[in-house]
């Protein structure tokens, strides 16, 4: 599973902790799988410790010079500086990367929608590479192989994640953009899609209508959505 929800959730796991018995040993275990692979480039372990730092002197001399660091190189927890950044609000290193050729954007986007930096959001999503479908339905389908996150489900996609978080001013911007939340079909339904999605991998299709539903309630997407939000809300309960 996915062992990194949303900041904006309940953190129901350090509640659990602090009520371990004392005479128990707590082993820390990383929140995040490491990545397989060769040990990383020392050039590129100063490149992304000065992403983690926001030392950006430091990094446009790793991103200059004759052998330039790889832009979208990951730590070993497999994140890259410009999630890092995201992941840290620093709005000045999230503009010095975008503007490199061929960076990734990645879940960078969804960081900064846990964060709620109005700002990082709205360069991120202005990035040629952000297509509006990538917004909302085709977030999962613009994953390539192996750039799944261990932070966030491929189902969770920028509008879900700002419903879920009732960021108000970023849900706004991504329904600006064209960002959209479909219905899903009901539990019965035997068209070829719902279908497929059950037979391939049922799990993930019911976390899907799990994260829609989750988002189609929440009280902002009512508000910004509905032309009578009171009537909508008691109407939820029966969708």
């Amino acid at each position: 599973m996915y062992q990194k929800m949303t900041k904006c959730s309940n953190n129901r796991n350090l509640k659990a902790t602090h009520n371990l018995p004392h005479h128990r040993h707590r082993i820390p275990i990383p929140l995040e799988p490491l990545k397989d692979g060769p040990s990383m480039d020392p050039k590129e372990r100063i490149f992304l410790e000065a992403a983690e730092r926001g030392d950006k002197a430091t990094m446009i001399r790793c991103l200059q010079g004759p052998n330039p660091v790889n832009v979208n190189c990951t730590n070993i927890l497999g994140r890259s500086s410009i999630q890092i950044a995201a992941d840290n609000e620093n709005v000045e290193i999230v503009e010095l990367l975008l503007q490199q050729e061929n960076v990734k954007i990645g879940d960078a986007l969804l960081y900064a929608i846990s964060e709620g930096v109005y700002k990082i959001v709205e360069m991120l999503i202005n990035h040629p590479s952000i297509t509006s479908e990538m917004l909302a339905n085709g977030w999962a389908k613009s994953r390539l192989p192996g750039e799944e996150s261990s932070d966030y489900s491929p189902d969770i996609s920028p509008v879900i994640l700002a419903a879920h978080c009732n960021q108000f001013e970023i849900l706004q911007l991504l329904l600006t953009h064209g960002a959209v939340i479909d219905k899903p079909h009901p539990l019965s339904c035997t068209c070829p899609k719902c279908r497929e999605g059950i037979h391939t991998d049922s799990l993930r299709y019911s976390l899907r209508r799990i994260h829609t539903y989750r988002a189609l309630a929440s009280p902002a997407w009512i508000s910004l959505t509905s032309e009578d939000p009171i009537l909508t809300a008691f109407k939820v309960r029966f969708i």
